[in-house]
């Protein structure tokens, strides 16, 4: 089973990667490229409160 933190790391992996080819290439779907980026390092953020609170949770610090 894949944890939640390797599904994190995962997700800024390809994050970076769409950044990178963003910037080496000066063509129009830099947007679309910026916006799938910008998604998924939401996503990133999410899982990272969402293990955060889990672990508030678990030790009863809400």
């Amino acid at each position: 089973m894949i944890d939640l933190k390797d599904i994190r790391e995962i997700l800024m992996a390809e994050a970076r990667r769409l950044e990178t080819i963003m910037y080496d290439s000066h063509s129009e779907t830099n947007e679309e490229q910026r916006g799938y980026a910008n998604g998924i390092k939401g996503a990133y953020y999410l899982i990272e409160n969402y293990i955060k609170n889990y672990k508030a949770d678990k030790k009863g610090d809400t």
